[in-house]
């Protein structure tokens, strides 16, 4: 049974007051950059997240473990995810993908932007190490399989929602 009690805690945990942070600062950033840098965020983020999980690095590095593997991984996504958005800004995805929008509509993708931004990066943590970088509850909400789904496949559903009304 998870203890939720442990995200309202006082002092709160270090992993709570990060997530809680990172979001904090990526909406502040949706809100101000506007939602056609959002947009290419968001195409950049699943161009990166699937040419990492595709290129075979791992394979021709020597046995990485722990901190190792995690850094290689993001390192190599945060790379792809550079690269990504530069070229893509340079296009106009943003205005292709979505017209103008409401603020409200911009803070929603950047929410679930951000929950997909923290999910990528705990899936990078090898699963040995996970109880020690994140607590039970934000194991839940991040690492759990079908949590890492519904991060995935929630800003998809938002996307073509939010592109009707």
């Amino acid at each position: 049974m998870v203890d939720w009690a442990l995200l309202l805690s006082w002092p709160p945990r270090t992993d709570t007051i990060l997530v809680v942070g990172f979001f904090a600062l990526m909406i502040i950033y949706g809100v101000t950059a506007g939602k056609e840098k959002v947009m290419v965020t968001f195409a950049s983020l699943y161009m990166a997240l699937g040419m990492a999980s595709f290129l075979p690095v791992r394979d021709f590095l020597p046995a990485s473990s722990g901190e190792n593997a995690f850094a290689l991984a993001a390192s190599l996504f945060v790379v792809l995810f550079a690269l990504t958005y530069v070229f893509l800004g340079r296009t106009s995805l943003g205005d292709a993908m979505i017209g103008r929008g409401s603020t409200w509509s911009v803070v929603v993708m950047t929410f679930l932007q951000t929950g997909l931004l923290v999910a990528i990066f705990v899936s990078f943590v090898p699963t040995p190490d996970l109880s020690a970088w994140l607590s039970e509850p934000m194991q839940v909400l991040f690492a759990w399989p079908v949590a890492k789904a519904a991060w995935t496949l929630v800003p998809l559903g938002a996307l073509f929602a939010l592109d009707r009304g």
